[in-house]
């Protein structure tokens, strides 16, 4: 029997006009590229409450603007391939009617035998995934998903009491409906089962494929940078830990005339006011958003990455900075753990004086806590993206 492995790219139509991706894009994205171009996929899309097919020409058409959006940040000329994208909008009922226009129904009940595998790793529409299974003739469609987190509901004081909702009743949809739910870290699937236990749920098959980061670029580097500078990385929130920076900073700058830069990356969360020290010192620098050559240059020119979350799903900046030889301090949460493993440096996320005297020893001249852990990163096996995407296929096949 054959199988089509149906691809949900809803979530991508929906962010052609961003600047930059969220860790949740770039997974996608990463996922898309690696299966563009395989038989066995075939992209489909949410226009309303139908599941539409996505033609290959547009489907190449945005993974390539997407791509070129979001590495360079720059817009492509008039007469280039990406500019006929224009017509979808930008409002979500927009993006719904054009691509209604361009993109036919999917019609289950013409394809006799067929087995069908619809994969969502977007943490949206999961509400519909039973309607999937109720689109198709019985047991020929199976559903999977992929969950990033579900912070929401673990950590409730981050987030809004809607967006935890919407996560108790995905979780109890993918209970019911769902054959095999993939996450990024053993962390999130742990906290998926306890959830599930303590509601007294089924819990659904649980399988953990860790996040790939680029692949490590160049040689170590001989020098460190000539004035020592850190970059935080990501949605600055509160949950994102950006006051404790702003603690260890004031010290800094009260201790001495020249204390290291800080560079913030990130839009605001909707609501979040930073922290008013920080946005006073002259040594802190706000970037809204880079796109990932802006990234790459500020990283390859930095001290260390510092991210001092309080909670997290994953941490692909982390990743991200190991791949460009950029050492990293982070918070000493499990998730971290998974991906530094040894490799980087921890410190608690209540502790500013802890986070301080790691500051200071990795911007000493010669600093020789940098130099060591260099060593450790130089030694270390990183996961990559292709890896990452072989071992998603893999489980998908295997279904």
């Amino acid at each position: 029997m054959a199988t089509t492995i149906l691809f949900d790219l809803t979530r991508l139509f929906h962010r052609v006009r961003r600047p930059n991706c969220s860790g949740i894009d770039r997974v996608l994205l990463e996922q898309a590229q690696h299966f563009h171009a395989l038989d066995e996929v075939t992209f489909c899309a949410w226009s309303g409450h139908e599941l539409r097919r996505v033609p290959p020409w547009l489907s190449n058409l945005l993974l390539d603007h997407l791509t070129h959006r979001w590495q360079s940040g720059r817009r492509r000329k008039r007469g280039q391939a990406a500019v006929p994208l224009r017509w979808l909008g930008t409002r979500k009922a927009m993006v719904n009617r054009a691509l209604s226009r361009v993109c036919r129904p999917l019609e289950f009940e013409r394809y006799v035998g067929q087995r069908w595998i619809y994969v969502n790793v977007s943490h949206q529409h999961i509400d519909r995934v039973a309607r999937v299974k109720a689109m198709a003739p019985p047991e020929s469609m199976r559903t999977v998903v992929m969950l990033h987190d579900i912070m929401p509901i673990t950590h409730p004081q981050f987030h809004d009491d809607l967006l935890g909702k919407e996560f108790h009743v995905a979780i109890e949809q993918i209970s019911s409906s769902v054959d095999l739910v993939l996450t990024n870290s053993q962390t999130t699937s742990e906290e998926i089962r306890k959830y599930c236990a303590q509601r007294g749920l089924r819990s659904p098959e649980l399988q953990h494929i860790l996040l790939g980061g680029p692949r490590r670029e160049g040689t170590r580097p001989e020098r460190p940078p000539e004035r020592a500078t850190f970059v935080c990385l990501g949605t600055l929130s509160e949950r994102k830990n950006i006051a404790l920076l702003g603690q260890v900073w004031s010290r800094l700058s009260a201790a001495t005339a020249s204390p290291p830069e800080l560079h913030l990356v990130g839009s605001p969360a909707k609501g979040y006011v930073a922290p008013a020290v920080l946005v006073d010192l002259p040594h802190v620098v706000w970037h809204r958003s880079l796109r990932d050559q802006e990234l790459r240059s500020l990283l390859t020119c930095a001290t260390a990455l510092l991210a001092p979350s309080q909670a997290e799903g994953f941490g692909l900046p982390v990743l991200e900075a190991l791949a460009h030889w950029v050492p990293v301090i982070a918070s000493d949460l499990p998730a971290h753990r998974e991906v530094g493993g040894d490799v980087i440096e921890y410190a608690a996320h209540d502790d500013p004086s802890a986070w301080e005297l790691l500051i200071d020893a990795y911007s000493a001249p010669g600093s020789t806590a940098r130099a060591a852990q260099l060593d450790r990163i130089e030694a270390a096996k990183l996961p990559y993206w292709s890896e990452h995407c072989e071992f998603v296929l893999k489980s998908l096949r295997e279904l």
